[in-house]
């Protein structure tokens, strides 16, 4: 299964738990229009990571973490 349908259905499943664990007084409470704009802008962060120029940004911020990373594994005792 492409990995990014299985991130799109893990999401979905999250979503559903907390739905289905929700109580039932307090789900007409939920502002379908807020969790609208959530996923919506989940999506958005995801197209702009994933399809935009902006990408390199972010894999130039997880070398760097790397790089930390590096050094604190070269520094712990084994």
């Amino acid at each position: 299964m492409p990995e990014r349908l299985v991130s799109v259905i893990g999401a979905l499943a999250m979503m559903g738990f907390a739905f289905a664990l929700c109580p039932g007084e307090r789900r007409r409470h939920v502002n379908r229009r807020t969790v609208a704009m959530g996923i919506a802008v989940l999506v958005g962060m995801a197209v702009l990571v994933l399809r935009t120029p902006v990408r390199a940004l972010f894999s130039l911020a997880n070398t760097g973490v790397e790089r930390l990373l590096a050094f604190s594994h070269e520094s712990s005792p084994s």
